[in-house]
């Protein structure tokens, strides 16, 4: 039956017995396994060297014993990165295969034993179909060289110190050694180079000159950029344009109001022309116009008239007619007025709504370039960062270029500012693999995996083993029982 759960140290030791051959078999092989790789794997020798790099004086000579302490300038990160990046670079990896001839460098010996040459078979086809289905391209003898030289070099500076460390792992111990101070050799003469008058100075001036070449193609780019767009201050542009739309829109708010204030007057004089002229009333609107105004002053004393003479006079006597005919030519002359001013607050409002048209395409003009403006700026953004970032550069190679001048003109240009404290030596022992480690590990993985494996096979396994499973499977009592009997 399927193990559930231990009920004693009795079930533990049952369980564990029962399945010993394959707990002891899981065992061995975990371990077989291990010391079966470590041996067919080809070993790695990994041999190391350490380069000291020396402070400068604030001339950039040399630190010897009889140099100025107080002119000395401490080795900085960007010196030791530079060491790094001249010992890794691409010139002295391939000088350093170019020196070997035409022959292999040996980082990798041929196999010998039957399963090594099995195994390399393999990785050649492997090799052949990625090829082949385009996944990766064929190499030259020297371009695999290379290759193979930068995957198996490693430089890294010693934390807290002027030291950098190069390690070098190839399967012969031999070739690691020669192979490593072969580099150094070969770093060592092209650094030289580097910083002599002659190809020193022409590798920085090559840099200058280009990043010369491209500042001012970057400034000239920029400037193209600016008389395209119109761009002389983008900044103020941009806030002169963002004022100007809110003093248009303002004006345009204002214009909205007074283009309603016509509206309501240009309403309210035709409602007045509509009415009765002995009845029309003099509104607010109306006395704004000064002959309208006067008029009305003049109609006063003519109503105070009509009204004494119809206190003495019939309306159908001459003196009420004359009065009431001088009354309705004063109002016909307000009526002229009053259309005269309609037109003139027609005419007022077509211009208002043309100018109120012009507005709203002037202020959509400005938001449009605003937004325009704001697409410019980012671009105008990576112009100036990449014109700076050549600047800085171009900075940079022109100061090598007079530092590597004065250097070379120096008395002491034959010293180097890095000295090889300790060349590669042939490596006695492998780095990889470690058998010894690798079995203590093994043994230690294989015991506790046959430790754990009787209880997943117990656990998987649906027989029954013990009288307390029969009666929970049966549900029948068991009446005896005998061990099994093996001859």
């Amino acid at each position: 039956m399927a193990l559930t759960r231990l009920g004693s140290t009795r079930d533990f030791f049952r369980v564990w017995f029962f399945w010993k051959p394959q707990a002891v078999l899981t065992f061995l092989m975990i371990v077989g396994i291990a010391v079966l790789f470590s041996y067919i794997i080809t070993p790695k020798y990994e041999s190391t060297a350490k380069i000291l790099i020396l402070p400068r004086t604030s001339e950039g000579l040399i630190i010897t014993a009889g140099s100025d302490q107080k002119r000395i300038a401490p080795v900085s990160r960007e010196d030791i990165i530079t060491e790094i990046e001249l010992l890794t670079s691409d010139a002295v990896i391939k000088d350093t295969v170019r020196s070997f001839g035409n022959g292999s460098l040996d980082l990798r010996v041929q196999p010998r034993g039957w399963h090594k040459k099995i195994v390399g078979f393999i990785m050649k086809q492997l090799n052949e179909a990625l090829i082949f289905l385009g996944l990766k391209e064929r190499l030259s003898g020297f371009d695999s060289n290379v290759k193979l030289l930068e995957n198996s070099l490693e430089v890294e500076p010693v934390v807290l110190s002027n030291i950098v460390v190069a390690r070098l792992r190839a399967d012969s111990p031999k070739a690691s050694s020669v192979i490593l101070n072969r580099l150094l050799e070969v770093y060592k003469k092209h650094h030289d180079k580097a910083f002599t008058k002659t190809e020193g100075i022409a590798f920085f001036q090559d840099q200058t000159t280009s990043y010369r070449k491209k500042l001012l193609g970057a400034e000239k780019k920029l400037k193209e950029f600016k008389k395209t767009w119109n761009i002389i201050n983008i900044e103020k542009q941009n806030e002169t344009s963002l004022e100007l739309i809110a003093n248009l829109d303002q004006e345009l708010k204002l214009m909205e109001i007074s283009y309603d204030e016509i509206e309501n007057k240009i309403g309210l004089l035709k409602k007045a022309l509509k009415g009765n002229s002995n009845e029309m009333v003099i509104a607010k609107e109306m006395r704004t116009i000064p002959v309208i105004v006067e008029l009305e002053k003049g109609m006063v004393p003519l109503l105070i008239k009509r009204s004494e003479i119809l206190k003495r006079y019939t309306p159908s006597s001459r003196e009420y007619r004359d009065i009431n005919s001088q009354i309705e030519i004063v109002w016909a002359e307000i009526k002229n007025e009053i259309k005269k001013a309609l037109k003139t607050d027609e005419l007022e409002l077509n211009s208002l709504r043309v100018k109120q048209k012009s507005l709203e395409e002037k202020i959509d003009t400005l938001q449009k370039k605003a937004s325009s403006m704001a697409q410019k700026k980012v671009g105008l953004g990576e112009l100036e960062r990449e014109i700076e970032l050549y600047r800085k550069n171009y900075m940079l190679y022109a100061s090598k270029t007079e530092d590597t001048r004065i250097y070379g003109e120096s008395q002491k240009r034959d010293l180097a500012n890095v000295s090889i404290v300790n060349r590669a030596n042939v490596p006695v022992e492998p780095v990889f693999p470690k058998r010894f480690l690798i079995l203590v590990i093994s043994i230690f993985v294989g015991f506790f995996a046959a430790l754990g494996m009787p209880f997943l096979l117990e656990a998987l396994d649906g027989r029954l083993k013990t009288a307390k499973d029969a009666e929970e499977q049966l549900d029948l009592p068991v009446i005896c029982s005998f061990p099994e009997m093996r001859s």
